[in-house]
Parts: C-alpha cells; structure tokens; sequence
C-alpha cells in the first residue's frame, strides 16, 4: 500500500478469516483475525475478534476508537 497510495502498512487495520489472508494480516500494523478463521490466519494475527456473525469487525473498529488496541 506504501508504494500505491503512500500509506506505510503500521497506519493500516486488516481484517481476515482464511489462510490467504495470513500474510496481508501480518505485515499489517493492526492485524485481526475472525475467531472463525483459519489457525493460519489467528496466529499471524495480532489480535484476535468475535465470529462474522457476531460483528467481530465492528467490534474491534470500536475498540479500536475507543483506544483499546495499542
């Protein structure tokens, strides 16, 4: 993303739940993985979130602007 849009990857918060997301995950500054996902995917993550069906994305952006996640 550096290279593309000028935003280096520790101001970037990425999301996933399968094995082809483990790599964007980690080199991400905020890496999350689903509690659903892939092992794969949760061990590159950094944090781990609720299930899709539980909007475990939302949850952490709201985390996130509350300034619980470092």
């Amino acid at each position: 993303m550096k290279d593309i849009l000028g935003i280096d990857t520790k101001n970037i918060m990425a999301f996933g739940d399968g094995d082809n997301d483990s790599g964007m995950i980690k080199n991400a500054g905020i890496g999350i993985a689903m509690e659903n996902g892939m092992d794969k995917t949760k061990k590159a993550a950094r944090y781990i979130t609720k299930k899709n069906v539980e909007s475990g994305v939302a949850y952490m952006v709201n985390k996130y602007l509350d300034g619980e996640l470092e």
